[in-house]
């Protein structure tokens, strides 16, 4: 999958509950309601999915 775009990011809009977007393989784009926004990268240890934000 393509990497996206800063546009794209910026123009994600606020949705009544939280929601995840797809940047690439393992980052993910957190919005919630209030309009913020996390970066998540997920990452698997062993057998254990764990997951980084900032």
């Amino acid at each position: 999958m393509k990497d996206r775009p800063d546009i794209y990011i910026k123009k994600l809009k606020p949705k009544d509950k939280v929601y995840f977007e797809r940047l690439s393989n393992n980052l993910y784009i957190r919005v919630y309601p209030t309009g913020s926004k996390k970066f998540y990268y997920l990452y698997r240890n062993s057998d254990k999915q764990k997951n980084c934000h900032w």
